[in-house]
């Protein structure tokens, strides 16, 4: 986020906003990560017996084989093929001959194998992440990536295991990193039960994650297709109202009910207005991180991101499967009634 965030009520961009203007996507060159690559393997002719010098050339070039594709769908079922995904395995297996009691590689490990869509690669996803726990326990995101995996390779039970592991241990964390990885934890869990076609127990999840987040409606929407789907519909009509209420976007919320078949009486209607018709906006909060005097998360979360402020600039770097980027402090947080339309503008740079 460089230099701007501004969020105003109304529909009409502040007088200072320059329009958005889409152009067509560039190809993704990978100049940079090979440059980077090199100066990995200059680490490597330096320090021969740097197992992180292994495990950063490692994870550029899975970088390479995957994150860079155009395609990534057809990428993941290619990979293994790929000669930057095999460099990519062999210099995390190098680092875990040289470090064999390293959690944090057999876990770096597993999420390359974890780029696959091959059953065969998936399982040993599963078991360098079950090493990385044997090793280090305390260490949540392993259970987060086992989890993914085995709902991925249909194991339920085995990813609902992990999950309330996860539930478990962050129960306690009140900060706004534990309070967003809680939502995604019990989102998680309540898809793999209607994966694997536990109703009831999807249901009660859903629930669960409505009282805890109440101002979110994915988890009402959720549960009234459920509901919709085995024959309750009352219970869906009332699901599906709440949702309907809490939108801004009222249309959207009808056109989607009519995709299930559903109409209900009653509505009020009124939809999202275009940004361009109204006017007289007013800012509600403005930030050209001067300093970070609004609150913005900074700092170092092993294996998640980094974030900093510098120079009117916010920096926000990572390279995780599962990260949060970056939030405002609660209490500095811009007072923002979602029940209304309002506009988040931002200038970024990539």
């Amino acid at each position: 986020l460089a230099a701007l965030v501004t969020f105003s009520s109304g529909q009409t961009p502040t007088a200072s906003a320059t329009p958005f203007k889409p152009t067509p996507p560039a190809p993704r060159p990978d100049a940079a990560t090979r440059a980077q690559i090199a100066a990995a393997s200059q680490c490597i002719t330096r320090f021969p017996q740097s197992a992180k010098c292994y495990a950063v050339r490692g994870q550029l070039y899975y970088r390479a084989s995957i994150i860079l594709s155009p395609n990534t769908v057809k990428a993941r079922e290619m990979i293994h093929q790929h000669p930057d995904m095999i460099a990519a395995i062999a210099d995390l297996t190098k680092a875990i001959s040289i470090e064999p009691t390293s959690a944090e590689f057999y876990y770096i490990r597993g999420n390359i194998y974890a780029g696959s869509s091959r059953t065969d690669i998936l399982i040993l996803a599963v078991s360098d992440y079950s090493k990385s726990i044997t090793l280090n326990g305390n260490d949540l995101k392993a259970y987060r990536g086992r989890a993914t995996v085995n709902r991925e390779l249909k194991r339920y039970d085995d990813a609902l295991v992990d999950y309330d592991v996860l539930m478990l241990r962050n129960d306690t964390d009140t900060s706004p990193t534990g309070r967003l990885q809680r939502e995604w934890i019990m989102f998680a869990r309540a898809r793999t039960f209607v994966d694997s076609g536990r109703v009831d127990d999807a249901i009660k999840a859903f629930t669960e994650i409505s009282a805890a987040f109440p101002k979110d409606s994915t988890a009402l929407w959720e549960r009234g297709v459920l509901f919709h789907k085995s024959g309750n519909r009352t219970a869906a009509e009332t699901d599906f109202r709440k949702v309907h209420a809490m939108s801004s976007n009222k249309a959207k919320v009808e056109k989607d009910l009519a995709g299930l078949g559903v109409v209900l009486t009653g509505l009020s209607s009124a939809s999202a207005v275009p940004v361009s018709a109204s006017a007289g906006s007013r800012v509600l909060f403005h930030d050209e991180f001067a300093d970070n005097r609004n609150g913005w998360d900074t700092g170092n979360l092993p294996g998640s991101m980094v974030n900093s402020i510098a120079n009117g600039v916010y920096v926000v770097e990572t390279n995780a499967i599962y990260s949060y980027a970056a939030w405002l402090d609660a209490a500095k947080a811009p007072s923002i009634d979602q029940s209304k339309d309002f506009t988040v503008e931002a200038k970024l740079k990539i």
